[in-house]
């Protein structure tokens, strides 16, 4: 079995959030795109400060992936869609977390001895609190999947609750939704930037947008990629770096942040990202799958800023 289940999915979702268009082009901006760039800064800096919210977002991902396993090539045509619930609570250098994750999953493959066709679907909770890390898997099926999980909630830094378990880090699922505000964001790495006309996000609350596209030679210097891809594949046996270059060439990544005009809250990201690769990092027997061709996009709303959040640990 995989590490996760739904790790491999989960991955390509959030490395489209990192491959971005590989680029050395050096962008002249007008002084109106230097202020637009400021305030962008300044936004993600006032979310980074906050002490609480709550999340709400969806992605939908079509991708085509290879792997090669005992000897025969395997090629998979995947569509996904997960919709994520959470909450965020920081106390001093500790962080409450909870997230909720529905995916929908179907498959089309082929390979030398038969195509084949796939479904699954799967609900993922998790919890952290004071450290303490719980996971509960729900909705699972087939039901030869489902079996692959512990019944109810399981406390899983303490001792692995399945196989995999143990390369599991809460952070990478906080990526899933705030990816956008992890991001380096100055002039070195935008390509290009616009400003979008003001829109009303709901009744009480108007946001302007700012859309960017960016360069992955500077996302990638951050080093949260080289984490999450070898969180995944440990036992992969291509280098990082030559992975990394794979995914990065010849791809496009867009991200439109939407910001209060009052408050210069972000309140929602948006994100395109189309990542067209060769497969040749698979060099090895039983390799992790490589992505190939994948299109993925995402909404994500913010709310409940700085109000009083309170996650409790599951009953176990």
């Amino acid at each position: 079995m995989n590490k996760n289940l739904f790790g491999t999915i989960l991955l390509a979702v959030v490395l489209s959030l990192f491959s971005l268009s590989v680029t050395t082009a050096e962008t002249l901006f007008t002084e109106d795109q230097k202020v637009l760039i400021q305030d962008l800064q300044a936004a993600i800096d006032r979310f980074r400060e906050l002490t609480s919210y709550s999340v709400t977002g969806d992605f939908r991902s079509s991708e085509q992936t290879v792997s090669h396993l005992n000897g025969t090539d395997t090629q998979i045509n995947q569509a996904v869609y997960e919709t994520i619930t959470g909450q965020v609570a920081k106390k001093f250098d500790l962080t409450d977390v909870q997230i909720t994750i529905k995916e929908q999953h179907t498959s089309v493959g082929e390979n030398d001895v038969a195509p084949f066709v796939g479904d699954t679907t799967q609900q993922f909770d998790a919890v952290v609190v004071d450290g303490q890390f719980y996971l509960q898997f729900s909705n699972v099926t087939p039901s030869s999947n489902a079996e692959q999980f512990p019944k109810g909630w399981a406390r899983i830094d303490q001792i692995p609750a399945f196989s995999g378990s143990e390369f599991l880090d809460v952070n990478i699922y906080l990526r899933t939704f705030s990816i956008a505000i992890l991001l380096p964001i100055s002039e070195q790495s935008i390509l290009s930037i616009q400003e979008l006309p003001i829109q009303n996000f709901n009744e009480q609350v108007k946001v302007k947008g700012i859309k960017v596209t960016l360069d992955g030679v500077e996302v990638f210097k951050n080093g949260q990629f080289d984490k999450l891809l070898s969180t995944f594949n440990i036992d992969q046996a291509a280098d990082i770096e030559t992975q990394r270059m794979e995914l990065g060439e010849n791809t496009i990544y867009q991200v439109t942040y939407w910001i209060g005009v009052d408050d210069q809250m972000i309140y929602r990201t948006e994100t395109t990202s189309v990542i067209r690769t060769n497969p040749t990092t698979i060099v090895s027997n039983n390799s992790s799958p490589i992505i190939i061709n994948q299109i993925t996009n995402s909404s994500i709303r913010f709310a409940d800023f700085n109000k009083p959040i309170v996650i409790e640990p599951p009953i176990t």
